[in-house]
């Protein structure tokens, strides 16, 4: 008998297929795109653009669409991007195959998110790009001709998303300017691979289906393997080149009893044991599941390490990962690229009232943690809504909700 959760579509995915679609998408059909915060900020901007769509369908989580027009020739326009990495960093480098002045501009944290090299990247195909605040972040404004051509080179070791806005660009433009890596250090390579896998199954096809998303998966296939409920996870792609997928190949390695029947995950409750070091370089933000796994593993020590880019993110994760962990009794220190954390029982958390610093994983990872202990409160609840408003609704019915077979 198995709780049986539906999860919802890959944000990363969606965002990708999106941007593509807005500047080479006219009767494309893009089904299952996530709805939620950051693809919002993607939706708007096809407003600001003037790309138009038709609605095929629509559920609480998920809507299916037909782009009809691209966007027009020469535009003036103001985008706000809240605090989407993705759609902030997709867009401006497409924004340069298209004429017009462009203005952009985030929350206060996206405020504080790098994008230095990627504007240094696009002014070498000869985009006119100039900070409105503090050089290397929003606001700033774009002066194109539509034109992108040349050679750059893009350093990697603080974000993938660089790249990948670059390598859509690239696609868009059917090669007009060629780009180069600068440097030794690419994080984060396998969404580099899933940008790639992306834009071949969009130009080759008028329809594109959005899979599920592996980073929503993790949070349920965490509680299937800690808790007292068999859990299944239906129409999860077991060949998927998302990243956080390493994080159940993880698992596994650990002793959870994980298991792939077509594409339905099955997870069962587990005895795990630490695999001491673990290199979480390629699936950051799973990792941040993996250290509530590592959290409830009772006198085992974990090291998460490969972890520089979370200091990047909605906010500073490993400091905020150590800071609240300690808040529910568990000893656990950050350093730059890693977090060291001593497992405890599960009945020894501590009640505490956890902070999420607006920041949709830390809400969602400190859950795992209340299943076992409800005085555990999540401050900001809501702040999931920028990648998956339904995780309260399903993490209620994994609690309550009925047995299947």
């Amino acid at each position: 008998m198995f709780k049986q959760i539906r999860i919802p579509a890959s944000k990363s995915i969606s965002n990708r297929v999106l941007v593509m679609a807005a500047f080479n998408g006219i009767g494309k059909k893009i089904h299952n795109i996530l709805k939620c915060e950051d693809t919002a900020v993607m939706f708007e901007a096809y407003r600001q653009l003037g790309v138009e769509y038709r609605v095929l369908e629509e559920t609480s989580d998920s809507i299916d669409i037909e782009i009809t027009t691209v966007p027009a020739k020469n535009l003036d326009t103001i985008f706000y991007m809240n605090n989407s990495g993705t759609a902030t960093r997709f867009l401006i480098p497409c924004l340069g195959l298209i004429n017009g002045e462009f203005f952009l501009d985030g929350c206060e944290r996206m405020r504080e998110r790098p994008i230095h090299d990627l504007v240094e990247a696009l002014k070498g195909l000869g985009v006119n790009i100039e900070y409105l605040g503090a050089n290397g972040f929003l606001p700033l404004s774009i002066k194109s001709n539509g034109k992108l051509t040349g050679t750059t080179s893009i350093k990697c070791d603080l974000s993938s998303q660089y790249l990948s806005g670059l390598l859509i660009a690239q696609a868009l433009s059917k090669n007009s300017f060629k780009v180069e890596i600068e440097g030794e250090v690419l994080v984060s390579k396998p969404y580099i691979d899933l940008t790639n896998q992306v834009i071949e199954d969009f130009l080759k096809s008028d329809v594109y289906e959005v899979e599920a998303d592996y980073s929503s998966a993790s949070y349920f296939a965490a509680l299937g393997i800690l808790g007292q409920q068999n859990i299944l996870l239906p129409k999860l792609n077991p060949n998927s080149l998302q990243a956080d997928r390493k994080f159940i190949k993880t698992l596994i390695e650990m002793g959870a009893q994980i298991e792939f029947i077509g594409t339905d995950l099955i997870c069962k409750n587990s005895n795990l044991k630490s695999l001491g070091v673990i290199n979480c370089e390629d699936f950051p933000d799973a990792a941040m599941t993996l250290a509530m796994v590592a959290a409830l593993m009772e006198n085992q020590k974990t090291v998460l390490t490969g972890l520089s880019t979370l200091k990047h993110k909605e906010c500073d994760r490993l400091v905020a990962l150590e800071t609240e962990l300690k808040k529910v009794g568990v000893n656990a220190i950050a350093d730059d690229q890693s977090i060291t954390i001593y497992g405890v029982n599960p009945k020894e958390l501590a009640g505490a009232k956890i902070e999420t610093y607006n920041d949709h994983r830390m809400a969602m990872c400190f859950a795992i943690l209340q299943y076992f202990n409800p005085e555990i409160e999540i401050l900001n609840p809501t702040c999931v809504n920028k990648t998956f408003p339904e995780f309260w609704n399903k993490l209620e019915y994994f609690k309550v909700g009925p047995l299947v077979n």
